[in-house]
Order: C-alpha cells, then sequence, then structure tokens
C-alpha cells in the first residue's frame, strides 16, 4: 500500500526591506578514487551542499552525496560547520541503509538499519557521549519496523484532523521567516503496536531550523492508529510532508525549492 502523503501550506505574509539570505549551493566531483574532478563526466560520485545565510567560513545547511547515476548515498546536514542532526548512508550493492542523529559527541540516540525491502532490521542505540550502549536485532525479536502494511497507521480522525493539529500547533521559526527560509520538510516516524511514535527522522529538508519544527509537531501529535499486517497490529514506517511556505513583497512562493530526490530505500510499494 502506498505511503500517504499529508501536506499543509502556511502562508505568511511577511514584509520586508529585502532579503537578507541567499541560498547556496555548490556541487563537487569525485572519481573513484575520491580526487576532485572538474565533469560529472569523469565523476564517481558528486556532493551537493545547499548553504543558507550570508556567506561565511563554516558551512550551515545540507550536504548529499550521490552517484554518477543520481543515486543518493549519504546525506547529512551541518551547523556551523559540524554534523549536526540527521545523517544517513545507503549501500547500493547490499540495499542496506542506516540512519540516525548526530551530535557534538557524534552519533547520538537511536541509528537505524534498513534492509532491501525497507524494512528495518536492527537498531543501535549510543549515549548522548557517542558511546554505543545496545544493539537489537528486530527481526530476530520479532520487532521489525514494516514500510509495506496492510494498512498503514492513521491519524486519529484522518487528514481533517491531522490538518487541525498542523494549524494549532505548527510556528514558524522566526529566523527562517526573516530570512525567507521555506519549502518542503519531508518526515519519515516510526509507529509501535500500540500507536505511540518510537521516533521521526527528517530525510528532506531546506534548512535544519524547518526540520526542527517539522519533527516537533509530529511528536505533539500523540499516539497514532497502529499499523496492520496480516490482520495484527505491527511496528510501522510512515513518511509525510509539511510544506513551509513564506510570501513576501520581496519574494516568491517556493523561493528555495526542495528537488524531491527519491531515496533508494524510501520507494512506495
Amino acid at each position: 500500500m502506498s505511503v500517504r502523503i499529508l501536506t499543509i501550506s502556511l502562508l505568511l505574509f511577511v514584509v520586508s526591506t529585502g532579503l537578507q539570505a541567499q541560498k547556496r549551493s555548490k556541487a563537487t566531483f569525485y572519481d573513484q578514487q575520491g580526487n576532485e574532478v572538474q565533469r560529472l563526466d569523469d565523476a564517481h560520485t558528486f556532493v551537493v551542499f545547499k548553504g543558507y545565510g550570508k556567506k561565511r567560513k563554516v558551512k550551515t545547511g545540507c550536504e548529499s552525496t550521490y552517484l554518477k547515476d543520481s543515486t543518493l548515498v549519504r546525506y547529512q546536514e551541518f551547523e556551523k560547520g559540524k554534523p549536526l542532526g540527521h545523517s544517513f548512508t545507503y549501500d547500493p550493492e547490499k540495499g542496506i541503509t542506516v540512519r540516525g542523529n548526530m551530535q557534538d559527541a557524534g552519533k547520538v540516540g537511536n541509528w537505524y538499519t534498513t534492509d532491501s525491502q525497507s524494512n528495518i532490521i536492527k537498531v543501535d542505540i549510543f549515549d548522548n557521549q557517542g558511546k554505543a550502549v545496545v544493539s537489537t536485532d528486530l527481526a530476530a525479536s520479532g520487532n521489525t519496523i514494516y514500510r509495506a502494511t496492510d494498512l498503514p497507521a492513521q491519524f486519529p480522525g484522518g487528514n481533517a484532523a491531522w490538518g487541525n493539529h498542523l494549524k494549532k500547533t505548527l510556528r514558524y521559526p522566526l529566523e527562517a521567516m526573516k530570512n525567507g527560509i521555506a519549502g518542503v520538510v519531508t518526515v519519515e516516524f516510526y509507529t509501535a503496536k500500540d500507536g505511540s511514535i518510537m521516533d521521526i527522522f527528517v530525510i528532506s529538508s531546506p534548512h535544519p531550523m524547518l526540520s526542527m519544527e517539522a519533527a516537533r509537531v509530529v511528536r505533539l501529535g500523540g499516539k497514532w492508529e497502529p499499523a496492520i499486517r496480516n490482520n495484527q497490529h505491527v511496528n510501522g514506517m510512515h513518511e509525510l510532508t509539511i510544506n513551509f511556505n513564506v510570501r513576501s513583497n520581496n519574494s516568491r512562493d517556493g523561493i528555495f525549492p526542495i528537488p524531491r530526490t527519491p531515496y533508494p530505500e524510501l520507494r512506495g510499494n
């Protein structure tokens, strides 16, 4: 069953004396040995960095690494030169993905391994100092988190109730609003057999500030009606989008659009 995509737009009218920041995107090409090359034709991978704010010595934004065929193999958010926030890697030969969150100490919280069928089969937990605490084989324990289910988890009351929840709880980050940062945030989250939210990841975003707000409102939604597979409640994997849209007299809607790059492990069934 295809994952239902939920979208809501915030139309904010901002009076501004001018756009205070510019989006900066840079692509760098590398050969198979990791040496920088000048042309895509000579490259094995290429890296795209999307930064925001005035030009600065340290990067703040999102960095994506692609194979030459445009398969995304790595994604990392940065804040002032440090890898902070969501991190994602994909091994196309094994069909395995690993994702989690980074902080100053390194890996923190839950890090998930996904198999070639897009089901989460393993979780590794790290403490706030970046030390590995426990590793759990979800498949062996009967707690696989499934992407494909007979009935996906539903927000209590359906789409209309979810829309009302966003209207009441979503707050456009002031700094992002002032700088004209806008676009679509794609959120993936996991629900347990009782409908509670186990974890939330932002898998595509124009800026970490919008990522944090999108994750916050999903967390505040509380329990969902659990996913069903083979007439049983199961752990489920779900995806939705939130559109942050700034309008001003000096900018147009979606001034920082996000390309909907397919993540290999996130293709719907």
